[in-house]
């Protein structure tokens, strides 16, 4: 979308011409395009996809968990989830194993 909306923007002449003060850019919504590959992607079960699509680091859904499982803050349910991996070996070994080669990468 961001692509989009600079490809819209008006020259510099175009604006020194316009003189209106306004600028008006016009995009289609990605919305229903998103919504429908989303829905698919769900019934395909294709639960690699969605994650690789939408990340929920950049979205709103950590901070709705936390405060769901009554955390203060993300930052307090990110701490938290941290401790229960450094203190269980059983639940550190299953998140390096849905790592894979990346945490032998950053670990060295």
């Amino acid at each position: 979308m961001h692509d989009m909306a600079l490809a819209e923007l008006p020259e510099r002449r175009e604006l020194a011409k316009s003189g209106s003060g306004e600028i008006v850019i016009k995009i289609p919504s990605p919305y229903a395009a998103e919504f429908g590959r989303l829905r698919q992607l769900i019934s395909s079960k294709s639960l690699q996809e969605i994650i690789e699509r939408y990340p929920v680091r950049e979205s709103g859904v950590l901070n709705v968990l936390a405060h769901g499982l009554r955390f203060q803050s993300r930052a307090d349910y990110e701490a938290a989830a941290l401790n229960c991996i450094a203190t269980s070996e059983d639940l550190r070994k299953r998140v390096r194993s849905k790592l894979g080669n990346l945490s032998v990468q950053l670990m060295g």
